[in-house]
């Protein structure tokens, strides 16, 4: 999948995965109306979720802190910018659903 924002309708069942995971450290930035979250696990995994529905699963991020294990649905996603190229290609682990 291409581009900095998710289509989720876009996104092959098959490749959703399903983990359970311990926070280590987790961080949430509001830019008034998408909230970012990205959570560090406690085996040094990075995850992501760039939202704006304020749905259970992101009510569930901003209440959770460290120490606290929770159940994520998630992919593995690469932005790139093949055509404009104004920045540079990277990987992402995008939590789709969080739940306890």
């Amino acid at each position: 999948m291409s581009g900095l924002v998710l289509n989720e309708s876009v996104i092959d069942p098959a490749t959703i995965q399903t983990k359970n995971i311990t926070i280590s450290r987790i961080q949430s930035i509001n830019s008034g109306v998408r909230i970012w979250f990205v959570i560090l696990t406690t085996e040094n995994e990075i995850y992501q979720r760039w939202s704006m529905l304020m749905n259970p699963t992101d009510e569930l991020l901003i209440l959770s802190q460290p120490g606290d294990t929770i159940t994520i649905n998630y992919i593995n996603d690469t932005v790139e910018d093949l055509i404009t190229k104004q920045f540079e290609s990277f990987n992402r682990t995008v939590i789709l659903k969080a739940y306890k």
